[in-house]
């Protein structure tokens, strides 16, 4: 284990330091954003963190891009070179309307573009690849369509195993990463 991103944690930030805590004193790192308590509700959704292996990796910048939904963490591998730019998402349900889809994927491909050739991004997309809809006989959501444009805008590549991730039988989750990364 040397990266991870937690998803959908729906921790409030008292539990999400804890958390943090946890995980620091079993040699690893973290860094996140907690879930949102939208106006009227009772607890938290989103949510979510990258960790990585403190011992084998560094942290040179740490942003939160969306709360809730997207984390930046910069990261170098110790006595090297070489960098990793990791986005942990948790997007919105790829039934969402538009107006809350849109959004959250326009600060994804931004974020993406941005870290260039030594980006990775993973976590819950909450979309699927063309591929998988159309093998189900499905319909293409705006969500999926934009997963095809980060795709495209960011030179990435998915490394998924057409294998249902989640419950219903989609592929939601992703691990993506630029094609200068994927050999």
């Amino acid at each position: 284990f040397q990266i991870g991103v937690l998803t959908e944690t729906r921790t409030a930030k008292e539990e999400a330091q804890a958390v943090t805590g946890f995980i620091r004193r079993r040699g690893l790192d973290c860094f996140g954003t907690p879930g949102v308590v939208a106006e009227g509700a009772s607890r938290a959704t989103g949510g979510v963190s990258v960790v990585w292996d403190a011992q084998k990796l560094r942290a040179t910048r740490k942003a939160v891009l969306l709360a809730g939904r997207l984390v930046r963490v910069d990261l170098e591998v110790v006595g090297t070179t070489e960098r990793l730019t990791i986005i942990g998402a948790y997007m919105p349900n790829r039934q969402a309307p538009d107006d809350e889809v849109e959004p959250a994927w326009d600060e994804l491909i931004l974020a993406a573009t941005a870290a260039g050739a030594t980006a990775v991004v993973a976590g819950d997309l909450n979309a699927e690849l063309r591929g998988a809809v159309q093998a189900r006989g499905g319909r293409m959501t705006r969500a999926d369509e934009l997963l095809e444009a980060l795709l495209h805008a960011a030179a990435m590549r998915a490394t998924g195993q057409g294998k249902a991730t989640h419950a219903k039988g989609g592929e939601i989750d992703h691990v993506l990463v630029h094609q200068a990364l994927s050999g």
